[in-house]
């Protein structure tokens, strides 16, 4: 869709596959897959080193649990006050991000928490700066994974959500 900034990701993907060998980019969307195929073969990444895939919902946890990272660039100027569900989606699975800044506050809960990197920039010297950082994180495997899932429950579940809304409500009366 238009949230998404995918050149940029692409962009990001090609500094991070040249450091990172045999990285592969995988697209979980329900948009057209050669719409996302023609701008990675405009910007020259081997059709071996990405795949989009239409999954149903339940095929999604697995496909994550195959993962090393998640990446989504938004529009920020579309979405600043939002909290991406990819976001708690990938945490809750173990999962570092790499986002960029100005998506509501997954920038500062992912610096905060030591649980990705976060681009200030769509820049090359940017990309090559978040994949040193995402390199270094991803050494830590289990730590870093306990790390991700901690911070997707402190800040993302349902219950302790209800639980604050709750409170709120109750102080109004």
């Amino acid at each position: 869709g238009t949230w998404y900034l995918i050149n940029e990701m692409l962009d990001f993907f090609n500094v991070f596959s040249a450091g990172v060998i045999n990285s592969e980019f995988i697209f979980i969307t329900q948009d057209d897959p050669e719409h996302i195929y023609s701008i990675a073969r405009s910007k020259a990444i081997a059709r071996p080193n990405i795949t989009v895939i239409k999954p149903r919902r339940e095929e999604i946890p697995a496909i994550l649990a195959g993962s090393d990272a998640g990446i989504f660039f938004i529009n920020p100027y579309k979405r600043y006050n939002s909290s991406p569900i990819k976001f708690g989606e990938y945490l809750a699975s173990g999962l570092p991000v790499v986002i960029n800044e100005g998506i509501g506050d997954t920038d500062s809960i992912t610096r905060g928490e030591k649980v990705g990197a976060v681009v200030n920039n769509f820049s090359k010297d940017c990309y090559l700066a978040a994949t040193g950082q995402l390199s270094g994180l991803l050494k830590e495997k289990e730590a870093l994974r306990l790390r991700c899932r901690a911070a997707a429950e402190k800040y993302l579940s349902l219950e302790k959500g209800a639980e604050r809304y709750l409170r709120i409500y109750q102080g109004l009366s």
